[in-house]
């Protein structure tokens, strides 16, 4: 009796919850091959952010939490959107700079440190 309570009260709050965020991303996961390309950058970056926590990732190696096999990740769209969205920067245009201000030959000061004239021996 209590068992069957509990699975009822489960899949109540699993519709709520469902309710609440929507559907499940049905889009398949991502390879960080894909994702580098994607983001135009190379696989190294993208475990690197993995590594860093500011992409999210799954480890599908079978051993995810073993030793000695080498880490498989794959990566939800809605994650990928997520970093995306975090990092994306609105460029603003810079303000046009003022024109060079040329200086005439008239505008310069006249130096006779070299008139032969003027010179003392």
């Amino acid at each position: 009796m209590l068992n069957a309570d509990l699975k009822r009260r489960i899949d109540e709050l699993y519709e709520l919850v469902c309710r609440a965020i929507g559907p499940m991303d049905a889009r398949p996961n991502l390879t960080v091959k894909q994702v580098a390309r994607r983001l135009g950058t190379s696989p190294a970056a993208v475990r690197g952010h993995i590594a860093t926590g500011t992409l999210a990732a799954i480890n599908v190696a079978e051993s995810a939490g073993g030793t000695g096999r080498t880490p498989r990740y794959r990566i939800r769209q809605m994650d990928l959107e997520a970093f995306e969205s975090r990092r994306r920067m609105v460029v603003h245009p810079l303000p046009p700079r003022p024109a060079r201000r040329r200086l005439s030959k008239s505008s310069m000061p006249s130096l006779d440190l070299c008139d032969p004239t003027r010179a003392r021996r």
